[in-house]
């Protein structure tokens, strides 16, 4: 009978019985690294694109592309969209559950 103990290689590979209920075979793991590896890999050639084409269509406007990466490196900007403050969700609450011990 296969051991239950858990035991972790230097990166953190399963080991075992636990390693093949996890992750169903080892050849599931490593089809699932190389797609995770494929995947990092599009979305940096996703991003090197997306900044040449960003620049290339500014023609060399400076200011352009400076009010663009500005605007991409600001945090965004969130209206208060509920009319309730925190206070109010929180007396809430603390109403609500009141009601359910003292029934």
């Amino acid at each position: 009978m296969p051991s239950a103990s858990v035991s972790r290689g230097r990166l953190g590979n399963w080991k075992g019985d636990v390693h093949v209920r996890k992750y169903g075979t080892t050849v599931t793991r490593l089809t699932w690294r190389e797609q995770l590896s494929k995947q990092g890999k599009l979305f940096q050639r996703k991003l090197k694109e997306f900044w040449a084409q960003a620049i290339a269509s500014y023609n060399g406007n400076t200011k352009a592309i400076r009010s663009k990466v500005k605007a991409l490196m600001s945090p965004p900007v969130v209206a208060n969209a509920s009319p309730f403050s925190a206070d109010d969700c929180a007396k809430h609450f603390v109403d609500k559950v009141a009601k359910i011990r003292y029934c």
